[in-house]
C-alpha cells in the first residue's frame, strides 16, 4: 500500500518544485521513440501494419543524479481533417475508461530488446492515467500520464537508459470503421504524440525536469515536427515548438 501512496506523493511534489542538473556534467535529455531506444530517423514514426501490440520507449541520457521515480506526460492528438476542422479520436486509440480500448494501454519497465539497458531497481510500481479532452495543441485528444516509483537508482551519465515502455494493445484494432463489439476502428488514422513533460524525482524531494529532444512522434504520418497542424499564427520551427512544452 505504501508504494501506491509514495507514487501519489511523487506526483504531488512534481507540481510544486523543480531542480537543475550539474552544469559540469553532460546535460540530461529525454526521447520518446517507437520500438527501440536507438535514435534513428525511422523511430519517429510508426504505421499500422496488422493487429498486434505496438510499443513506445521513453529514453533518458546524460543522467547523473540518483532518482526514485519518474513521470512522463504526453498528448495523443488526431491530425486535423483540414486546418479548421479537427478530427475525432478514433476508437482504436480510445484507451480511456470510456473507450473501445479500455485497459489495453500498459506501462512497464523497458526490456533489453529496446536496445539500451533498463533501470535495475526493486519494488517498482508503474501506473498510467488516460483522459480524453482538450490538449496542449488546442484540439481534443487524449492526455496520458505515466509514472513509476522504485528504490533509488544511480545512473551512469555515459549510458543511455530505456526508462519505461508504453504498450498499445491493438489486437482488436482495424482500419476503417469499428464493428461492435468485436473491433475498434480507425487504426489507419494519422496521429501525433506530443510530449509536454518528463521528470525524475529524487529521494530529497526535488524534481529534475528533462528537456525533450523530439517533442513529437507520429502514427500513420511522416515524422515532421508540427504533425500537420497548420495554425498560421504559430511558428513551425523546432525552437518554437520546444518552447511551448517546457
Amino acid at each position: 500500500m505504501w508504494r501506491w501512496l509514495s507514487l501519489s506523493a511523487l506526483l504531488i511534489v512534481a507540481s510544486a518544485s523543480t531542480a537543475g542538473g550539474d552544469p559540469q556534467s553532460v546535460q540530461p535529455a529525454a526521447l520518446l521513440l517507437w520500438n527501440t531506444c536507438q535514435n534513428q530517423g525511422e523511430n519517429y514514426s510508426q504505421h499500422f501494419v496488422a493487429p498486434g501490440i505496438y510499443r513506445q520507449v521513453l529514453v533518458g541520457s546524460g543522467l547523473s543524479t540518483p532518482f526514485i521515480g519518474l513521470q512522463v506526460e504526453f498528448d495523443i492528438v488526431p491530425m486535423p481533417l483540414t486546418c479548421y476542422i479537427p478530427a475525432p479520436v478514433p476508437d482504436a486509440w480510445r484507451f480511456d475508461e470510456a473507450g473501445c480500448q479500455r485497459g489495453r494501454l500498459q506501462i512497464s519497465p523497458a526490456t533489453q530488446t529496446s536496445g539500451c539497458p533498463g533501470l535495475t531497481v526493486s519494488n517498482r510500481v508503474d501506473l498510467a492515467w488516460v483522459n480524453p479532452g482538450p490538449t496542449l495543441m488546442g484540439v481534443d485528444g487524449l492526455r496520458v500520464v505515466a509514472a513509476s516509483s522504485f528504490e533509488s537508482f544511480r545512473p551512469n551519465p555515459v549510458n543511455t537508459y530505456a526508462l519505461l515502455e508504453v504498450s498499445y494493445d491493438h489486437r482488436h484494432s482495424v482500419s476503417g470503421p469499428s464493428i461492435p463489439p468485436d473491433s475498434c476502428g480507425g487504426a489507419d488514422a494519422p496521429l501525433c504524440y506530443v510530449v509536454s513533460r518528463v521528470a525524475l524525482f529524487t529521494a530529497s524531494g526535488s524534481v529534475l525536469g528533462l528537456p525533450v529532444n523530439n517533442p513529437c512522434i507520429t502514427w500513420q504520418h511522416e515524422p515532421d515536427c508540427w504533425c500537420g497542424f497548420c495554425d498560421p499564427a504559430l511558428s513551425t520551427t523546432w525552437g518554437k515548438l520546444k518552447a511551448l512544452y517546457r
